[in-house]
């Protein structure tokens, strides 16, 4: 990817954590954001995602003030605060959830500023809490998923969605979820409606990876894991390894 956009004259930042790629910036003159986070990538997204919108910020393309970091940061201690490691599983929504999803199929809906969302919250309990889960967006899904809904009443009993809700959606979105809630319903599906600390799309993001992140990081210790190990994506990269090197 660095050399196809360097090939093609594209402007450049690099944001990193060192390594090859900031070796290669550096001899390019090409402006580096440095990411001083320790553990697995997938466990720095928030601070990526406020070097990302920093960046953007600078060069125009969004709008980014010193207050709206401040508020997402601030959301996210307080997040922190409701469901971190010493607050018990009783007023603990990430624990007590992750106990509730222990062992069953897990689908994650999300829509608007919460599509990506959806998609991070799959992939971090798959890796994290060692579970199946699945993601899809709203409104596509009232498209064609919602047709397998009835059938299928053994894994109806075992699966349970989270649909993933921003605040301030349009009039039109929050139908769509109305309605996707109505279907869930009727279909006999477990379904749990989850919503970040309310303020902007960075403020709602950022609360709401830390809420995910600590309900994977739990299901994976309700699963006897280490939820940082990931040994299937391991032997995978080293067969591939191997593989290319025959």
């Amino acid at each position: 990817m660095f050399d196809h956009a360097r090939s093609a004259g594209s402007a450049m930042a690099v944001i990193t954590g060192g390594g090859e790629l900031e070796r290669r910036a550096t001899d390019a003159s090409i402006p580096i954001m440095t990411v001083d986070a320790t553990g697995e990538p997938r466990s720095a997204v928030g601070y990526n995602l406020l070097l990302l919108a920093s960046l953007l910020d600078r060069i125009g393309v969004i709008n980014v003030s010193d207050q709206a970091v401040a508020e997402a940061v601030e959301a996210a201690d307080v997040m922190v605060a409701k469901v971190g490691i010493a607050v018990p599983e009783e007023t603990n929504l990430a624990k007590s959830l992750a106990r509730d999803l222990l062992g069953r199929l897990t689908l994650v809906y999300g829509g608007g500023n919460l599509s990506g969302m959806a998609l991070r919250w799959k992939a971090q309990i798959n890796e994290n809490g060692k579970s199946w889960a699945f993601a899809e967006l709203l409104p596509e899904l009232l498209h064609n998923t919602v047709e397998s809904f009835p059938g299928g009443p053994e894994i109806r009993k075992r699966t349970t969605a989270l649909l993933l809700e921003p605040h301030q959606a349009s009039p039109e979105l929050e139908r769509r979820y109305a309605v996707l809630g109505e279907t869930l319903d009727q279909s006999g599906i477990d379904r749990r409606t989850l919503t970040g600390v309310p303020g902007g799309p960075l403020t709602q993001s950022l609360s709401m990876i830390v809420l995910g992140d600590h309900l994977s990081y739990y299901m994976g210790l309700l699963n006897g894991i280490n939820p940082s190990e990931t040994p299937s994506i391991d032997r995978f990269k080293e067969r591939l390894s191997s593989s290319d090197s025959a």
